[in-house]
């Protein structure tokens, strides 16, 4: 994940995990993610203000004290974080788990095909006498 815009209010923190920072989230904060890779949004810390402080992930706002869980998101897809200018808390924590996809399975191979005969004729094989 990276901080795409707003990195004045959020941070990836040493476990890769996107943050709003230490201690008490301010207020006019905003800042978006962006996730590389394909895989699942859990929130190991989470509680803003329950009417204006949230985390947007796909359309759905996260707010108060229940943050994404197993949120599955697309590589290249991005989430916000938006406050107002009143009541601060602790703020949030939202971890990425990647999500392995395997490659896409190749098309079946054909065993090789001997070279169609004539009727009545034999192969070649055995042809030849010496």
């Amino acid at each position: 994940m990276s901080v795409i815009s707003g990195t004045r209010f959020c941070q990836i923190d040493a476990n890769g995990c996107a943050t709003d920072g230490t201690g008490r989230h301010g207020n006019r904060e905003y800042c978006t993610v962006r996730v590389a890779v394909a895989g699942v949004l859990t929130a190991t810390q989470f509680r803003t203000e329950s009417c204006c402080d949230y985390v947007t992930i796909g359309g759905t706002r996260y707010r108060g004290s229940t943050g994404p869980s197993n949120v599955l998101v697309a590589a290249g897809s991005s989430f916000t974080w938006q406050t107002d200018r009143s009541v601060t808390n602790e703020g949030w924590t939202i971890c990425l788990r990647p999500v392995y996809r395997p490659p896409a399975p190749r098309p079946p191979t054909r065993p090789p095909t001997r070279p169609p005969t004539r009727a009545g004729q034999p192969a070649l094989q055995g042809m030849f006498h010496q």
